[in-house]
C-alpha cells in the first residue's frame, strides 16, 4: 500500500509539471543558437512585434555579399552582433540594428567559386 501511495505521489508530481502553462524558462533577448535555442523551435520571448503591429513591418536594412548564390544560414546574434555565413561559406558580422559589416572572412578560394 505505501509503494502505490508513493508511486501515485510522483505520478501527480510529474504530471503537475507537465501542465505548467509559462512561458519556457530558457527564453531569451538574444538568439544565440541555431534555430532561437536548444529546443529548436524559432520561439523569441521580444514583444516588439505583435498581432497590433506587424503589419506595419518595413525592411530596416539589407546585406549584399556580392556572391554568387544567396545565403543559406540561419544566422545567430550575440550582444547585438549578427553573425552569419555568406552563400561561400564565409563567415561575417553585423551590427544587428543597422545591418554595417563589423567583419568578414574572405577565403583565398572564394573567388575562384564565385
Amino acid at each position: 500500500m505505501k509503494k502505490i501511495h508513493i508511486l501515485g505521489m510522483i505520478a501527480l508530481s510529474l504530471l503537475a509539471v507537465g501542465c505548467n502553462n509559462d512561458k519556457p524558462a530558457f527564453g531569451s533577448k538574444q538568439w544565440a543558437e541555431y534555430l532561437g535555442g536548444p529546443e529548436r523551435n524559432h520561439y523569441s520571448t521580444l514583444e516588439q512585434i505583435n498581432p497590433a503591429n506587424v503589419k506595419q513591418l518595413q525592411v530596416a536594412w539589407q546585406y549584399r555579399t556580392l556572391d554568387s548564390g544567396q545565403i543559406q544560414c540561419n544566422p545567430i546574434v550575440v550582444d547585438s552582433i549578427l553573425y552569419g555565413m555568406t552563400a561561400t561559406t564565409e563567415p561575417f558580422a553585423l551590427n544587428a540594428a543597422t545591418g554595417k559589416e563589423i567583419w568578414r572572412v574572405q577565403s583565398v578560394n572564394a573567388k575562384r567559386i564565385a
